[in-house]
């Protein structure tokens, strides 16, 4: 399986918010890295994720791990 890298939006309220969402990114069967690359507390952050499969496979892992997730501009953008 190729791993590829995606770009994933979420909102990030508070620092909590920013450890806890790679943590759960982590733990996705198949996610072999997740790391915020652009932070926007109050907003809107951005992590990169590392992934084995294609973009199709991940939104359905993210969703099995209770995420809303809709895609638009290139990248997944989820919350809970």
């Amino acid at each position: 399986t190729t791993v590829s890298s995606f770009t994933v939006q979420f909102e990030t309220p508070d620092v909590g918010s920013v450890s806890g969402t790679e943590s759960a990114l982590r733990s996705v069967p198949g996610v072999k890295s997740a790391t915020t690359t652009s932070l926007a507390l109050g907003g809107t952050s951005v992590m990169s994720v590392s992934f084995a499969g294609d973009a199709a496979t991940l939104k359905l892992a993210l969703e099995a791990r209770g995420f809303k997730v809709s895609e638009g501009g290139g990248a997944l953008r989820i919350r809970r």
